[in-house]
């Protein structure tokens, strides 16, 4: 028996790559029986070789901003029904639901487009702040005054500090929970005595374990680890205690477990995590300084989003310390910006969505001038390829930077403004440049290859204004 529903919905998915997606279309009609009619915004957009090639296209009328397609033996009715529920199934593609049938790294990428997408706007606001206090303090715009430059440091640097509290609040939010408890037990989890507790009592003291750095207990993977815990235990409170037990006790019962656990579990193994990333590279960088660059330079965008590049810090500072530079996070994290801007750029130049393309393209500014956070999170977590080029682009590059033994004479914030960081050697200076070349040529290339689902620009407009706004996009 012919699977008809199956048949309309690859008909359907081909019809709207050929008309330039889904935003593309600013109306559609039936006709009778077979008369498909559909108006768009952009006819330059649309492929009309290729839609006369689909089998089940009998003919195509082009007008100067519609087409009329005469279907064989389909229901030109039924196939609009479908392409009118085909937005739902599109956005699914860029973080709407989540299937178990998916694949683990496939919900990963999901739940985390879902976690991040309403961050954007403020992603965006404070890259730019970020971004004008860099260039600022770079060409001493500002006093050399060693306050007013850590003042404008901290402040540059505040909203990336505290994003736990923000993701707590999108993942709370996501799965439905109380949202003003997961922000409480990620504050107390930030506070410097809790960290100074966990480091100390914890994990000094109680289990005698010697502690080089205790920065990645202040990632976002505990908060976002905690946000399924207070989710599943909201749900099991909810159906096994009656209603006024809840209402009293839940609050309690969901803010001192989740700080207990925080605080005595998954503080101590992300501190633990971040100790065991620096024997890492510190057997790497002793026996094969190369490879170690290169694994910063592809695994940067995983570090950064989970905070565990802050636990380096000590290691990087005894060796510029010790021979005045380093060869780790400077020269690989300079990759990974690299292939920032290659995504952003290679983004721009490939989507159509104005709004998306106005976002891309300042993220892509910001990248250069070593804020990667915009790119990271609204461009390569949202599309989710352009995250799997960024690492292949950071570790060439990276690998690269690690041959040629590029140094930075200090810690460096990457980007072209800190490009004067790897001026002690002429031809240090210059592999630094030859491997950004080959970090950003290599995930541009890849990005203006590839096909993406877009956000649409409505969607995009109402998460950077803070809005949330559902309408149906054919009227």
């Amino acid at each position: 028996m012919k699977d008809i529903l199956s048949e309309i919905r690859l008909l359907v998915s081909d019809i709207i790559l050929c008309v330039g997606g889904v935003d593309n279309i600013n109306g559609i009609t039936s006709g009778k029986k077979m008369l498909l009619s559909i108006s768009v915004h952009h006819k330059k957009y649309v492929n009309i070789k290729k839609l006369e090639r689909i089998s089940s296209i009998v003919e195509v009328i082009s007008g100067p901003k519609w087409i009329t397609i005469l279907l064989d033996d389909i229901d030109a009715h039924e196939v609009e029904m479908v392409i009118r529920l085909y937005e739902k199934e599109e956005s699914r593609k860029v973080g709407d639901t989540i299937s178990e049938s998916e694949p683990l790294i496939e919900r990963i990428f999901i739940f985390l487009q879902q976690i991040f997408t309403p961050l954007l706007s403020v992603l965006l606001a404070a890259g730019i702040l970020q971004a004008f206090i860099v260039i600022a303090i770079s060409f001493g715009f500002t006093p050399h005054l060693y306050t007013e430059e850590s003042i404008l440091t901290t402040i540059s640097g505040a909203f990336y500090y505290f994003i736990p509290v923000l993701v707590a609040f999108s993942t709370a939010n996501y799965y439905k929970t109380n949202p003003y408890i997961a922000v409480t037990v990620a504050g107390i989890l930030l506070h410097p005595t809790i960290a100074t507790f966990i480091n100390d009592s914890v994990l000094n003291n109680f289990m005698n374990i010697q502690i080089v750095s205790g920065q990645f207990s202040n990632s976002l993977l505990p908060i976002l680890l905690l946000g399924v815990f207070q989710a599943k235990l909201d749900k099991i409170m909810d159906e096994k205690l009656t209603k006024t037990i809840t209402t009293i006790f839940k609050p309690f019962i969901l803010l001192a477990s989740s700080v207990f656990i925080g605080v005595f579990f998954l503080g101590p193994l992300m501190t633990l995590l971040g100790n065991a990333l620096i024997a890492a590279f510190t057997l790497l960088l002793n026996l094969v300084p190369w490879v170690a660059t290169g694994l910063m330079g592809a695994f940067g965008p995983i570090f950064v989003m989970m905070g565990a590049h802050y636990s380096l810090f000590p290691l990087i500072k005894q060796s510029v310390e010790a021979t005045g530079h380093e060869t780790l996070l400077g020269p690989g994290m300079l990759m990974m910006y690299a292939a920032h801007a290659g995504v952003a750029l290679g983004v721009t130049l490939t989507i159509r969505k104005k709004v998306y393309k106005a976002y891309s393209g300042t993220a892509f500014l910001l990248a250069l001038l070593g804020v990667s956070q915009p790119v990271l999170y609204g461009v390569e977590i949202l599309l989710k390829k352009p995250f799997i080029y960024a690492m292949i682009a950071g570790g060439t590059g990276g690998l690269f930077a690690g041959l040629m033994e590029v140094k930075a004479f200090g810690y460096v914030n990457p980007g072209l403004i800190a490009l004067s960081r790897f001026q002690g050697e002429t031809s240090n200076l210059f592999s630094a440049l030859i491997g950004m070349v080959i970090s950003f040529s290599i995930s541009f290339f890849l990005c203006r290859r590839a096909y993406s689902v877009e956000p649409a620009d409505r969607d995009l407009e109402s998460v950077l204004k803070g809005q949330q706004k559902k309408e149906d996009r054919f009227s």
